[in-house]
């Protein structure tokens, strides 16, 4: 079996968002597949992590500290950047409307990111949306 010298860095917000838990399944089913080194940053509450790596988006990976990937992955996408393919970036379209949206806005907290569950992952499951139990935070 061969096995690649390499290894990942995954930064994740929390379970504020159950794609969070997701794409850390993944990424752990990945590693340890492939025998991959893999680092997990729970980057929530954690600006100093935030400011060194660079962290904008509440899931990143860092595939051998060379390629950055944010936001939902594939294992296929992971396992072309470990072998150093050249990965071009995916569009993500948005849908958007004329409708203007007024409201406030709020930092995402425990009691805060139930609000965010039917507009984020369009299901009125609140229970995919419940919070970090250690509390959430902002990078």
């Amino acid at each position: 079996m061969f096995h690649l010298p390499h290894d990942l860095k995954f930064f994740y917000f929390g379970y504020q968002c159950p794609h969070n838990a997701y794409l850390l399944a993944r990424i752990k089913t990945i590693a340890w597949q492939e025998r991959v080194l893999l680092h997990l940053f729970d980057v929530s509450n954690d600006e100093e992590t935030c400011r060194k790596y660079n962290i904008f988006s509440p899931t990143m990976v860092i595939v051998n500290d060379e390629h950055r990937f944010h936001g939902p992955f594939t294992k296929e996408r992971i396992m072309a950047m470990l072998e150093d393919e050249d990965v071009e970036p995916v569009a993500y379209a948005v849908r958007m409307s004329d409708d203007v949206v007024r409201g406030e806005l709020v930092p995402i907290t425990p009691d805060s990111v139930l609000r965010t569950c039917v507009p984020c992952i369009r299901t009125e499951d609140r229970g995919l949306c419940v919070g970090n139990p250690n509390g959430s935070g902002t990078c």
